[in-house]
């Protein structure tokens, strides 16, 4: 049903873009779950608090995210020991070559980024200053434009499409309203307030008030979009 909606908005009514791109913000978040079996079946028990003598059930989602429509694209849920790149790369097939995905530290690898390539999905990723040795040289150096060659296989071939670094500053930062969709999801949408208590019912209110939202964003009578 999400996809319809979107593929309908998306096609038919004005949105907004930046430089021609749709940009999606991908960001992971957790939710506490209700104390069940079948919860603790699917997603475990981990023992939280200075002592470890919290123990709770806990799940990681993740949404793929239009930072200047807000409209969720794609969710993800799956058991707390999952990790955010892996729920990303299930994001994927819903991302295409007009999309630019912002995401934050935890993302950054070279295999990521060959397959984004590969895919021809233009991305913007910030990056932990100690990870990479060519990152902490260039922030070092005190330029503000540097080009770094990875080895790759031969047989790929890359598009380099250069912007000024100025552009960075205000594309990342159009980043934080992932962070802004997680407080209304948890806030107003409350889908930490499950409906019942069974894995079922967890996944049933987690899909069901992520794209609620999405449709009132889309259909929201203030919302003037302009593609």
């Amino acid at each position: 049903m999400n996809d319809h909606l979107n593929q309908t908005f998306y096609t038919q009514a004005r949105y907004y873009v930046w430089k021609g791109f749709r940009l999606l913000g991908v960001d992971g978040s957790r939710l506490l779950l209700p104390n069940h079996k079948t919860i603790v079946e699917k997603c475990g028990v981990h023992e939280f608090g200075p002592n470890a003598g919290s123990r709770r059930s806990m799940a990681l989602i993740s949404l793929m995210y239009d930072v200047l429509n807000l409209v969720t694209i794609d969710a993800q849920m799956a058991p707390y020991t999952s990790s955010e790149r892996e729920l990303l790369y299930k994001h994927l097939d819903k991302a295409g070559k007009n999309d630019l995905l912002l995401m934050d530290r935890g993302y950054p690898s070279i295999a990521l980024m060959f397959l984004l390539i590969a895919k021809g999905i233009a991305f913007c990723i910030r990056m932990k200053d100690d990870w990479w040795l060519s990152v902490k040289e260039f922030k070092e150096s005190g330029e503000k434009v540097r080009i770094f060659s990875f080895k790759l296989p031969k047989k790929d071939r890359y598009l380099l499409e250069e912007y000024p670094y100025e552009d960075f500053k205000e594309l990342y930062h159009y980043r934080w309203k992932e962070e802004e969709g997680y407080k209304v999801f948890k806030a107003r949408a409350e889908i930490e307030c499950f409906t019942g208590k069974t894995a079922l019912a967890v996944e049933q209110d987690f899909y069901a008030r992520i794209f609620a939202m999405s449709y009132c964003a889309i259909f929201w009578p203030s919302q003037k979009k302009k593609k």
